[in-house]
């Protein structure tokens, strides 16, 4: 999951500031090339080893990545698919209940 949100800060980084501009491949100098609000968000997407820290890892993540696309779609004149957000939100939502990981509230 954390290789999607990589990809998606690159594609932001291309979607600002051109496609020629150097987002280093596989997060390599990523504080010299993200934008700093993105900087800030990520470092809650990663969590501590324990039920309620993976949680929140993960639903930062979530929230991150769908901040970011919105912006690149907006950005490049595409749609961002807010249905099949809401779907996939309320899909990992349930399981993390289900499995009594974590109940977001």
């Amino acid at each position: 999951m954390k290789w999607k949100l990589l990809s998606i800060i690159e594609y932001h980084a291309h979607a600002i500031h051109g496609m020629q501009y150097n987002a280093w491949y596989g997060g390599r100098l990523i504080d010299k090339w993200a934008d700093p609000w993105i900087l800030e968000d990520l470092a809650k997407c990663f969590s501590h080893y324990n039920k309620e820290g993976i949680g929140h890892a993960l639903f930062a993540t979530m929230d991150l990545f769908r901040l970011v696309a919105v912006e690149v779609a907006v950005k490049l004149g595409f749609e961002y698919l807010q249905e099949a957000d809401n779907f996939s939100t309320a899909w990992v939502m349930e399981a993390l209940r289900d499995c009594k990981i974590f109940g977001r509230g």
